[in-house]
């Protein structure tokens, strides 16, 4: 009985023992994520999807200079979906909805109908809500994306300014936006990172306001206060 069985027991075990040597090996020719960025597993992931919280920091290289100073801030949420495969690179859209402010203070004189001669200070700003939407094109290089995009949508702009210490001037304006952007999405550990990029936006509005506030009555208007803005960014990015 016995040289009936060993043949056999020994010819399995030797299966057996074949078997959990290759499967290392085979293990080790599968796509490995590394520190769990399965996002950049090429090509078991066909699809990604990033949404992120970014803080801005719009600057004003348009019109809008002339009637406010140009350094400003804001914040944005970005959605990114790309599904397409083009190769390497991924094909899809992107969507944006964002806000930036900027102020200023002026001074001016009051005279009370009765005591001193005041300085007040007022403040100034103009603000811009962004919604947006368009193509985008990501490429994974090694351990980053770039991303390539552009969008068109919505701004809600809105410029309060002092014309004196006691009187504002408040304008709202609802025009088309198109923005175009480039940004590097850096995962760090388990599809979790951060983002940075640069974003150009131009309004395109047919707002009209006269730049010199002190400028007397009846003054044609010389400035469009909605015009075009440069964003670099920066924020935290998740990919799922």
């Amino acid at each position: 009985m016995l040289d009936r069985f060993a043949p056999r027991f020994f010819g399995l075990m030797a299966v057996l023992l074949a078997g959990g040597v290759a499967m290392p090996a085979n293990a080790r020719e599968q796509p490995q994520a590394e520190r769990g960025n399965t996002v950049l597993v090429r090509p078991a992931r066909r699809w990604v999807l990033g949404a992120a919280a970014v803080a801005r920091v719009p600057v004003l290289v348009g019109m809008g200079r002339e009637v406010m100073q140009p350094a400003g801030f804001g914040f944005a949420f970005q959605l990114r979906f790309h599904a397409i495969a083009l190769g390497a690179l991924r094909l899809g859209f992107e969507a944006h909805f964002g806000h930036n402010q900027f102020m200023q203070r002026h001074l001016f004189v009051h005279v009370p109908e009765v005591g001193a001669v005041q300085s007040v200070s007022r403040r100034a700003a103009l603000a811009h809500t962004d919604l947006s939407l368009g193509p985008s094109l990501q490429i994974p290089i090694r351990r980053v994306f770039l991303e390539l995009g552009g969008s068109v949508g919505l701004a809600i702009s809105n410029f309060v300014r002092p014309v004196s210490a006691m009187r504002d001037e408040n304008i709202t304006a609802y025009d088309p936006v198109i923005r175009g952007a480039l940004q590097l999405g850096i995962p760090i550990q388990n599809n979790h990172g951060m983002v940075v990029g640069f974003a150009v936006q131009q309004i395109y509005s047919k707002t009209t306001i006269v730049a010199d506030p002190t400028a007397p009555p009846g003054t044609t208007p010389d400035n469009a206060p909605f015009d075009l803005l440069i964003e670099p960014y920066a924020g935290y990015q998740a990919w799922f």
